[in-house]
């Protein structure tokens, strides 16, 4: 019983080690380039390799052994994401684009972020809105109007019939 017990434990320690890989791949495609090259790619393939070794019984035979090891290593990952969401926190981004008379993307989508504020510093009038804007369809921003957007992670899109450009600072 107290075997059966320990292989218990052992699938899943293997289990909660290839969940913390799929999670971590996924935050990475989150995360800034720096961040994801330099850090992450080192604990994921941390992750990977520990994860084998348990599969195949060639090291961490031991269940505390076990444990120990995903203690240590999600500890890692924690604090590597820490490092990355504190990073972020502080770096606002602000950029120019040039609005076409096609729906031109202003910004990308982005989780982490806290608000955007898109102010119309050219001459000629522009609509604001998802992917398939139109001058129907989308928000009017006037030359020299700004709107500001809280909560908004999606992509945004402007348009204008005679071009403009906007400015923009997202946090």
């Amino acid at each position: 019983m107290a075997i059966k017990r320990k292989q218990d434990n052992l699938q899943t320690a293997v289990l909660q080690m290839k969940t913390a890989i799929i999670n971590l791949q996924d935050v990475t495609t989150k995360m800034p380039v720096v961040m994801r090259d330099n850090e992450m790619k080192r604990v994921i393939v941390q992750l990977q390799k520990a994860s084998l070794q348990i599969e195949k019984n060639q090291k961490y035979t031991a269940i505390d052994d076990v444990f120990k090891l995903l203690k240590r290593v999600m500890v890692d990952v924690y604090e590597i994401k820490e490092q990355m969401v504190d990073k972020s926190e502080h770096e606002p981004k602000a950029l120019q684009v040039t609005i076409a008379a096609t729906a031109t993307r202003i910004v990308e989508r982005n989780y982490q972020r806290k608000s955007i504020i898109i102010k119309n510093i050219g001459a000629n009038d522009m609509y604001i809105g998802n992917s398939t804007v139109t001058s129907n369809t989308g928000y009017l921003l006037s030359s020299g109007n700004t709107i500001e957007f809280t909560r908004t992670k999606g992509e945004i899109h402007g348009i204008s019939a005679l071009g403009t450009t906007i400015s923009y600072i997202e946090e």
